[in-house]
């Protein structure tokens, strides 16, 4: 049932400054990565850096007799956090100067529109199920509140447009397009060198949620609104209110 669910969203852990319950959900998260990646991608592949440290991490997991057991995670990061910590978005990074020069352009057009209406845009990813869970009676449930817990964090934060890349092997794009995301343009394929050169397509969504969207947001409602969200707890980074 959806009530033994649980999300903890962790923004921007390192520039909040990370407690002990920040440390805790924080490490599940990467490690869930970690075990989703390999599973799929093999030992080789890490697929943590910089950026999760200023991003927006959404756990969804369950307790059992007082224990966390991580069941999927997503990550989404501002443009506005990649100008302030002076690195690439992510967009621009992933994708090849020359072989996707009409991608390079509208995802630069649509950034610029955001800015100029003052608004922010993100690029979201690392979307991982427990391997324990992916093949699982329950995995369906799984997938539709973490989408749906990511959906209802770019509502509450105004920020209803956002790029995706997709991993073909995994078949995302398929999921990613019952969600109202579709390419950014003609040539969105590309490869992801990181992740053992996969096939991947970069894709957006703006404001245009699907029966999907919409049915997976309001089935994930209750978990949304009873959230965890450490860093409202927290009052220095070796001390946090919500273990006591």
């Amino acid at each position: 049932m959806s009530q033994s669910y649980k999300i903890c969203v962790i923004e921007k852990p390192f520039e909040i400054g990370m407690c002990v319950v920040h440390k805790q959900f924080f490490g599940h998260l990467l490690a869930l990565r970690m075990d989703g990646y390999s599973a799929v991608h093999g030992q080789g592949v890490v697929p943590i850096d910089p950026y999760d440290y200023f991003a927006t991490n959404i756990l969804l997991y369950k307790e059992i007799s007082g224990n966390i057991l991580p069941l999927a995670c997503s990550r989404i990061v501002r443009y506005s956090d990649c100008v302030e910590n002076n690195v690439d978005f992510l967009p621009f990074l992933l994708l090849d100067n020359e072989r996707n020069k009409n991608t390079i352009r509208e995802i630069t057009q649509v950034v610029e529109s955001k800015l100029e209406d003052g608004e922010d845009i993100t690029f979201d990813s690392s979307f991982t199920v427990s391997p324990l869970f992916k093949y699982s009676s329950e995995s369906n449930q799984i997938i539709k509140h973490i989408i749906g817990a990511v959906f209802h964090w770019h509502r509450e934060n105004g920020q209803n447009s956002f790029f995706a890349s997709a991993t073909l092997k995994v078949k995302t794009d398929r999921l990613f397009v019952r969600l109202g995301l579709h390419p950014v343009s003609n040539d969105s394929n590309y490869m992801l060198h990181s992740v053992n050169n996969e096939p991947a397509l970069m894709m957006k969504y703006i404001d245009s949620p699907t029966r999907h969207t919409r049915k997976w947001m309001e089935d994930s409602q209750k978990i949304w609104e009873k959230r965890l969200q450490p860093e409202k707890y927290c009052t220095k980074k070796e001390h946090c209110a919500y273990l006591y």
